[in-house]
């Protein structure tokens, strides 16, 4: 299943939305 670039791009900011949060808590847990 293809997706179009729209879909990946949304995919993309979701992904972005999600993981950065959650790269934040990891950075600063391994800080800590």
């Amino acid at each position: 299943m293809t997706l179009s670039w729209k879909a990946r791009r949304r995919w993309s900011l979701v992904i972005l939305l999600i993981g950065l949060p959650l790269y934040i808590v990891a950075a600063v847990t391994v800080v800590n």
